[in-house]
């Protein structure tokens, strides 16, 4: 027969504990999660009037069968035009749709980006980097637009030299 004594029996009690735990998870399986913390990528490269090329991307913190579409908007200032729009090759084929708006004031910028899930509660942090120098982003959740505001301050355009301060010239502002 054995005793278990009062420093012994806290080990095997936890022991006991940890087998039962995993003899549980062995027979019911493990809980099934929702939203998988799988980083999907959409990124269309939008190449404006001005010269200015601008990715978008959304990196969505979902499972890739649980998002429906991903909706970007641009707007830039009056008298500018898209020249060029490229999808990079998505393997999730996840929906997504561009829209521009030459309707900002010289030297400022604004992109939105929605994300529409199946479930909500999803992170979404969209990215605006521009003529492959800077990069600007915000963090937010599905069904909602986050926003990116860029301003010029200086003299170089977006991520360009010319302003004197951190960040090429420019303020960003994420929602």
């Amino acid at each position: 027969m054995s005793v278990l004594t009062p420093e012994r029996s806290l080990p095997a009690m936890l022991g006991a504990a940890v087998f039962s735990a995993g003899l549980l998870a062995s027979l019911f399986g493990a809980p099934h999660h929702a939203h998988a913390a799988i980083g999907c990528r959409t990124d269309p490269i939008v190449t404006l009037s001005n010269g200015l090329v601008v990715q978008l991307s959304a990196t969505v913190y979902d499972n890739p069968s649980d998002i429906n579409a991903v909706t970007y908007t641009l707007h830039a200032p009056a008298g500018t035009s898209v020249v060029n729009v490229v999808y990079p090759v998505d393997p999730n084929n996840i929906p997504q749709t561009f829209n521009f708006y030459a309707d900002n004031p010289a030297g400022t910028w604004d992109s939105y980006t929605y994300v529409d899930t199946k479930t909500t509660g999803v992170s979404v942090t969209a990215t605006a980097e521009v003529n492959n120098l800077a990069v600007f982003s915000a963090n937010g959740t599905d069904h909602q637009n986050v926003q990116i505001h860029v301003q010029q301050d200086g003299q170089g355009g977006p991520g360009g030299p010319g302003s004197g301060d951190d960040n090429g010239g420019n303020k960003r502002h994420g929602k």
